[in-house]
């Protein structure tokens, strides 16, 4: 075990000295410090694309687009639903062309009825109760898992649900409710209880 002791006059001189030991952190890209537009979310691509003709007729700053709810179909599906949002690659690339960047949102919950839900209860990626069975509740996306991010293999797995995404240009991700919201004493996890 080592400990370190950091002394100095103000805490610009503390932060340097830290990063000197550590290594100084990668700058994310300057996009994040621009105007990010969000609203409790748009509905399809049409409407977010005349958001964004809108600020650009208008000659307004806005470097991201957040798509909050209304992206996918069932929470935790991490799929763009094509019946509202035909075409995304296409849709991501012309807005980008444009000068806007899309994010959207994730929160660390399943539904019974998202197309992920099958593997994630049956793989064991997904809170439990304790005698091993996985573990819903009533929440309001409906009845839902909770992805048991102690478990190292949930981790992977999710990570790699985003691999689609991400080739279709989305750049960054709105993780929502990862407190998380609902989270019940008598919940269990790979790491133990809650």
């Amino acid at each position: 075990l080592q400990y370190y002791v950091y002394y100095g006059p103000d805490l610009p001189r503390l932060l340097r000295t830290y990063a000197e030991l550590t290594g100084y952190p990668l700058l994310p890209p300057r996009w994040v410090f621009g105007l990010m537009q969000s609203r409790y979310g748009y509905r399809s691509r049409s409407e977010l694309e005349t958001i964004a003709d809108t600020f650009r007729s208008k000659g307004l700053p806005c470097d991201a687009l957040i798509l909050d709810l209304f992206w996918f179909k069932e929470m935790g599906d991490l799929a763009v639903n094509l019946a509202d949002w035909p075409d995304p690659g296409a849709m991501i690339a012309g807005l980008k062309e444009q000068g806007f960047r899309v994010m959207v949102i994730e929160e660390p919950y399943v539904t019974v009825k998202s197309r992920n839900y099958s593997e994630a209860s049956g793989k064991g990626y997904l809170a439990r109760h304790y005698d091993g069975s996985p573990y819903t509740f009533d929440f309001w996306p409906g009845e839902c898992g909770l992805m048991d991010f102690s478990n190292p293999r949930t981790r992977e797995w999710w990570t790699g649900q985003h691999r689609a995404l991400l080739e279709l240009g989305v750049a960054g991700w709105w993780t929502d409710l990862n407190e998380p919201t609902r989270h019940f004493q008598d919940m269990c996890h790979h790491g133990g209880s809650a």
